[in-house]
């Protein structure tokens, strides 16, 4: 058999090559292809369960553009035509309830270690950023230093007082040189933090990027358009005197 997901991209197919359908026409491809989707499934719950999947996925593709927004009665006719057994269809939509739940938990964490990140990372700009000027500033010291240093050097029998000049520029131009020294190794230190911190943001910012759409489409597209068949389904489910099954299928939300 072939895989579900080609099943149903190739039922799919048969209404208009290259044309998204709507609702009408993908319910119509179902019944006409019942058999081939229900020798596909094999009639087992993980085949029902993989063939809900398949149609969500299909739903939230390009070519489901148009019937998305009718999902239940897309879904409604897999349950007519006994592709999708009841309890399969319930427990389909609990679990995806679950990992929508799951999913959201996810991108708010993710969220949270974004702005943690985003912060850190404003901070580490500023240290730089004051760094450089330091480092900047360190610099301008340096070369006036070793301006002063020159022109104080001692010729050939030099006077205590230039002897003393000489010494008090050169102890300066020292200082001067340790702190332009120091500035450096400061810049490079918050330079490299930054960037790595850089790394860390731009990863955290594809993976929120990545967990937003993903919240805001397949699943959760799926479930937003989907609900009202899953919510009828669970309340019938509920009441204390049932139906029988075929009873049930005369009340459904839009006859075949």
């Amino acid at each position: 058999a072939l895989p579900i997901s080609n099943t149903v991209k190739a039922a799919a197919a048969k209404v208009v090559e290259g044309t998204p359908p709507g609702a009408a026409e993908v319910r119509k491809v179902v019944k006409a292809n019942k058999a081939m989707l229900a020798e596909t499934t094999g009639g087992t719950a993980a085949g029902q369960q993989s063939l809900l999947k398949a149609f969500q996925s299909w739903l939230v593709s390009s070519q489901g553009a148009n019937a998305l927004v009718h999902s239940p009665k897309v879904i409604e006719v897999l349950y007519d035509v006994d592709l999708v057994e009841e309890e399969v269809a319930l427990k389909y939509w609990k679990d995806l309830q679950a990992q929508l739940v799951r999913d959201e938990a996810e991108l708010a964490e993710q969220v949270a270690a974004h702005k943690s990140l985003s912060d850190e990372k404003a901070a580490l700009e500023e240290a730089v950023r004051v760094a450089e000027a330091e480092e900047s500033d360190a610099a301008w010291y340096n070369k006036k230093a070793e301006e002063t240093a020159q022109a104080t050097r001692c010729g050939g029998n030099p006077s205590k007082d230039d002897e003393a000049n000489e010494k008090a520029a050169l102890s300066a131009l020292k200082k001067c040189k340790d702190y332009y020294n120091q500035t450096g190794k400061v810049l490079a230190a918050r330079s490299k933090n930054l960037m790595e911190v850089n790394i860390e943001y731009e990863a955290s910012l594809v993976l929120v990027n990545q967990l937003t759409q993903r919240s805001q489409g397949g699943g959760a597209l799926f479930a937003k358009h989907a609900a009202p068949f899953f919510e009828w389904l669970a309340a019938d489910d509920e009441e204390e005197e049932k139906p029988d099954l075929e009873d049930r299928k005369s009340t459904r939300l839009n006859s075949s």
